[in-house]
């Protein structure tokens, strides 16, 4: 018993020794060396009661971060808070995937959604060749003796529709002899045709239990070839690409063209739908780029 009372006195703290008021913090997510989790009533040994450490450099962070990840998995870096929207989603605007939360993903998500937004703005030009008009929008066209201003604007809109088709540093290839139309809703472009002169096309055959495209090896002449077709991913199912067919049919020549005139590059699985559809036929025309 006196042992324990002489152990208790030397436990306890001399009467003129300040108590320690520095708050301490309890981490909930620090990880021991064994592997196990501490609880809240234990205090993390990289929590002392110093003076506060100088933050982590970016790559400080990164290599402790790929440290931990290679462990059992069991760490959690984002936290549930009962968020209206949480983890990884695709914007319905400018279809990129950010994780909501992630400071640096949504900075991206927000500069690339502003330029998106700012490569479809379409105020209107003072000289506008507007070759259809309908109840919810209407068709510009833009040609070869269009001032500069216009064809910056093509460029800018034909960057978001390449990226989103697949295609890589194509633009317009013959500014010359080409011309794009627009479909403009409430000052924003959204359905964009690229038409450009083609002299041959050959004829999808009929297609069998394969899924390749078979086509004609004799060709036959056209006219006009549409490069590309694209509509905002909203605006999708309300016959806009069919109206900007039909305004590149009545305006590329100096005549209507018909549909044996016409020939489509390279269709996608949902283009070759579409071009099946619009002609009425499956056996359109179509020519590589």
């Amino acid at each position: 018993m006196q042992m324990e009372a002489g152990e208790d006195k030397e436990n306890e703290a001399p009467a003129g020794r300040k108590k320690d008021t520095q708050p301490r913090f309890y981490s909930i997510f620090y990880r021991k060396a064994g592997g196990q989790v501490e609880t809240r009533g234990e205090v993390s040994p990289a929590q002392g009661t110093g003076p506060p450490a100088r933050p982590a450099s970016k790559s400080t962070r990164a290599s402790a971060l790929a440290g931990r990840q290679t462990g059992d998995g069991l760490e959690q870096l984002v936290i549930d808070a009962g968020q209206r929207q949480f983890g990884v989603i695709t914007c319905s605007t400018c279809a990129v995937v950010y994780t909501i939360g992630d400071p640096e993903d949504e900075a991206l998500h927000a500069r690339h959604h502003t330029g998106y937004l700012g490569a479809l703005a379409f105020p209107g030009w003072k000289r506008e060749r507007e070759v259809g008009h309908y109840m919810d929008g209407r068709v510009v066209m833009v040609t070869p003796r269009d001032a500069a201003h216009a064809w910056r604007k093509v460029d800018s809109v034909l960057r978001l529709v390449d990226a989103e088709l697949g295609f890589v540093g194509v633009g317009v290839r013959n500014k010359e002899q080409s011309k794009v139309f627009f479909y403009v809703v409430e000052r924003q472009i959204v359905g964009c045709l690229v038409a450009e002169p083609v002299t041959q096309g050959f004829a999808v055959l009929p297609r069998d239990d394969s899924t390749a495209v078979r086509c004609d090896t004799a060709a036959r002449p056209c006219v006009a070839g549409v490069s590309r077709v694209w509509v905002h991913r909203d605006y999708r199912r309300r016959r806009l690409a069919t109206r900007l067919l039909e305004a590149m049919r009545n305006h590329f020549a100096l005549t209507p063209l018909g549909w044996p005139d016409v020939a489509f590059s390279d269709p996608t699985p949902d283009g070759l739908q579409f071009a099946a559809g619009a002609t009425g036929s499956q056996q359109f025309l179509v020519y590589n780029q």
